[in-house]
Parts: structure tokens; C-alpha cells; sequence
């Protein structure tokens, strides 16, 4: 008897952020998780993400959708890659979302990310997860960057009174220096 190879199916989430940074789940299947749906074959994921977001929620246009990480999760029977997005709409989360419930939808609403439901799917809790993990280091560096590029500024302040030019050069340079790091660290 052979073995056939497990079916393929890639599959786009979204962590969906309100302008108060609440975050948008749906409940279907008895619990939360994020929008998203399959990648129709024609499709670049990022399309699919914009059209299932509008499909599910009548959201338009998100004033940001930017591509974070994917998951594999091999099964028996079937292969699941998870692309996992960010998109940001400009939406109240006090506004009630319109919803299809042919999408098998039963609810949607917004959550602070401190205050997420206790019945949410494993693939939605670590993408939130590592989005939050990911954002945090990002601010812990920025901060640590923040931190040396004033004590350049120090530094500088110090060379203006009658140190000689090279060494403010150097202090422009190790703060251009710092500032490309900065702007060159991944999101």
C-alpha cells in the first residue's frame, strides 16, 4: 500500500488592530481566532489576507497589513503553513462589526491584549504572542539605543568646549553609526 504524500494547505491569519490597540478575534467552531481563510491558488497571500479581513468584517482597506512570520504544522494528513499578518484598520473598537455567519462565524470582538479569552486557538495565542514578544524587544533596544545616543550627545556637548574637531567627528560618526543600527533592525 502506498503512502500519498499529506495535502498542502496554506492558510493567512491576521492579528487585526483597532486605532485604541484592541485586537479583533472571531468565534467559530467553539472558540476565538484570528480573521483569515485559505490561499486561493491565483493569489499572493497578502491579497487573500485583505479579501478574507473584508469578507469576514466588511473592513476595508487597512491602513497597514505588513507580513510578520509563518508556522508549519505537519500533520498525517494534511501539511498547514499559517502566514500570519498584521493589518491595522482605523475602527472604534467600541463599533459593532458586521459579520457573515455563512462564514460559519458565530461573534467577533475586540480585545486589549492583557484581557485575551480563555478558549482561543493555540495557532492565534502564540502569533499574538510572539507579535507582543517580538514588539517588546524591539522597544528594549530602541531604549538601549536611546540611552547611548544621549550619552554620545553628553560626550559631545563636552568635545564643543575647546576639544579639537576630530573628536567631534568621531561623536558624529559613532552617533550616525548608531542611528543606521536603529533604523536597520528588523521589525
Amino acid at each position: 500500500m502506498k503512502n500519498s504524500a499529506p495535502t498542502i494547505e496554506n492558510i493567512v491569519l491576521s492579528v487585526v488592530w483597532s486605532i485604541h490597540d484592541h485586537l479583533l478575534l472571531i468565534f467559530k467552531n467553539d472558540r476565538w481566532m484570528l480573521p483569515g481563510g485559505h490561499i486561493e491558488p491565483s493569489e499572493q497571500s497578502q491579497d487573500t489576507i485583505i479579501r478574507e479581513i473584508a469578507e469576514e468584517t466588511k473592513m476595508k482597506q487597512p491602513k497597514d497589513c505588513r507580513f510578520l512570520f509563518h508556522y508549519e504544522d505537519p500533520s498525517l494528513d494534511r501539511h498547514r503553513i499559517y502566514f500570519i499578518y498584521e493589518s491595522s484598520f482605523r475602527v472604534n473598537p467600541n463599533r459593532k462589526i458586521p459579520f457573515k455567519k455563512t462564514e460559519g462565524i458565530e461573534k467577533m470582538a475586540w480585545f486589549k491584549p492583557s484581557e485575551l479569552p480563555e478558549n482561543i486557538s493555540p495557532i492565534a495565542k502564540q502569533a499574538i504572542t510572539d507579535l507582543l514578544n517580538q514588539d517588546f524587544q524591539k522597544e528594549e533596544f530602541l531604549l538601549r539605543n536611546a540611552q547611548r545616543l544621549y550619552e554620545i550627545k553628553l560626550d559631545a556637548e563636552k568635545a564643543l568646549d575647546g576639544s579639537t574637531n576630530k573628536m567631534i567627528i568621531q561623536k558624529i560618526m559613532e552617533i550616525t553609526s548608531l542611528l543606521k543600527k536603529t533604523a536597520d533592525s528588523p521589525n
